[in-house]
């Protein structure tokens, strides 16, 4: 588990520009809830052209046969949104191809940036978003050495503000008291849309945002100082979708 109870990931590739987003989930029931707002935030992107006076739409919807997918809720979804469903044959992730072989390239970060930051493994679902991130700005040859963010929004990413996962990291204490220190010490977990940083409090095990933040790129915890209680294991399911 997360620090904040989380089991899973949900993960959604668009099939033009391979760009992946993932939404941590609690419990598979909450799939449903994830593709809506993945559904709704892709179809309303300002970075969407408009032809005809509308916006481009989900036109596919590629998944497993996992059961959080084949709801009743969901098939009116994309019933009423003329959405097709392709589903794989099971036992067979070979054709879900566009999706497992990122995904296995994920996971594979993610257990490389906890281990290189001495970080404890319930931190997992930080890696996970901080990998996705690494991945949407990383040159693919596939894509004729362009990167997923520069298709899907059509723009090259801005790399100013990227830093090393889990480096040591001091942010201004925005209201300290009198016996308080004014700058905390943290470990950066990832990064907003904003220019934000994304740290976790060191003395108040808190996630926080900041932007005037002092980092130590490389340096980190000698050996993980947060409790390793209530891990588990995360689970994966996929989905693939394609726009129009």
């Amino acid at each position: 588990r997360t620090n904040r109870g989380s089991r899973y990931f949900i993960s959604f590739i668009d099939n033009y520009s391979r760009y992946i987003e993932v939404d941590i989930i609690k419990s598979k029931s909450k799939a449903f809830r994830s593709f809506c707002a993945y559904k709704q935030r892709t179809e309303n992107s300002t970075s969407n052209s408009v032809v005809n006076n509308e916006r481009p739409r989900l036109k596919v919807l590629k998944s497993d046969n996992a059961l959080e997918f084949l709801t009743e809720e969901f098939e009116k979804l994309l019933e009423d949104s003329s959405i097709i469903r392709e589903l794989s044959a099971p036992y067979c992730p070979e054709q879900n191809a566009i999706i497992e072989r990122p995904n296995r390239t994920i996971m594979s970060k993610v257990r490389a940036l906890l281990y290189e930051a001495n970080l404890p493994k319930y931190l997992w679902g930080e890696a996970v978003l901080v990998a996705v991130f690494i991945y949407n700005y990383t040159l693919h040859a596939s894509l004729g050495f362009k990167t997923p963010y520069e298709l899907r929004y059509r723009t090259k990413p801005d790399l100013n503000n990227i830093k090393i996962f889990g480096s040591i990291a001091y942010y201004r204490n925005p209201s300290p008291k009198k016996l308080e220190t004014r700058v905390n010490k943290a470990i950066l977990l990832g990064y907003t849309d904003y220019s934000n940083y994304k740290l976790l409090d060191l003395n108040s095990h808190k996630i926080i945002f900041a932007r005037d933040v002092k980092i130590l790129e490389g340096a980190y915890l000698d050996k993980p100082s947060i409790s390793l209680s209530n891990i588990a294991e995360a689970s994966l399911r996929i989905v693939v979708v394609d726009r129009v």
